[in-house]
């Protein structure tokens, strides 16, 4: 909110989500008594899918149809290619590094991880998958020579086969391979939550240990000002379709 108002106009940001308080519609209740007419909901998942951002906008679309809202729905665009994203994720990449000697450095092996879905939705055309990919070589393009990996985490148990390889088989072939130095980069999660403090800061990181490897993870995004700058960026986008 801060970010944007530097930008001029006046705007109002509340937090919303599908699976606790405050939920999406209590924020869309509390911008209609506010007199707010139009909203730009910006999913911080950064790589659509229909279960994720595409379900976070269809409850905000719901909610608005059901309750007689008189607010206008302005899609914010897709911004896992933006270039203060991709910065954001490289500072947070050259943090990690720097805790490893600089003579280990060229050696350590980056391991990006995002939320594995079920294979079938991207077969029925959920982007998630090209999207992710190309966040990580518009970021391996600015790190510039780094040894890395692509890997999914977090995988549920129901919906079929699901997208591979885990971030624990990955580990596993690293190990095979001789390297010693891991860094776990989260891609695909911009703020710290379970499925980065407890699947890879407790789950992956005592597998690493047990198999006697170096294991250090970069932080997530969180209220970094390249990522804030970014989503106030998404959001002036988004008013310009009005």
């Amino acid at each position: 909110e801060k970010e944007l108002a530097k930008k001029g106009g006046f705007f109002r940001v509340l937090a919303g989500m599908r699976y606790t308080h405050p939920a999406i519609g209590e924020a869309l209740h509390l911008f209609q008594k506010e007199g707010v007419g139009k909203v730009v909901p910006v999913s911080l998942s950064p790589h659509f899918s229909r279960i994720t951002t595409g379900a976070y906008l269809e409850e905000a679309k719901r909610v608005k149809k059901e309750d007689s809202l008189p607010l206008e729905i302005l899609p914010a665009f897709s911004w896992y290619d933006h270039p203060l994203f991709i910065k954001g994720l490289s500072l947070r990449v050259r943090e990690g590094l720097a805790v490893f000697p600089p003579e280990k450095r060229p050696g350590v092996q980056v391991i990006f991880t995002a939320h594995s879905l079920p294979e079938s939705y991207i077969r029925d055309g959920d982007p998630y998958v090209r999207e992710l990919e190309a966040t990580v070589e518009a970021l391996v393009r600015v790190l510039g020579s780094v040894d890395w990996h692509l890997a999914y985490q977090s995988r549920g148990r129901g919906g079929g086969k699901w997208l591979g390889p885990l971030a624990e088989e990955v580990l596993a072939d690293v190990r095979r391979k001789g390297y010693r130095d891991v860094l776990v980069v989260p891609v695909g999660f911009t703020a710290e939550h379970v499925e980065t403090l407890y699947d890879l800061d407790h789950v992956l990181r005592n597998q690493s240990l047990d198999w006697g490897l170096n294991f250090q993870r970069a932080g997530a995004l969180n209220t970094l000002p390249e990522f804030i700058q970014c989503l106030a960026a998404v959001v002036l986008q988004g008013t310009r379709q009005m």
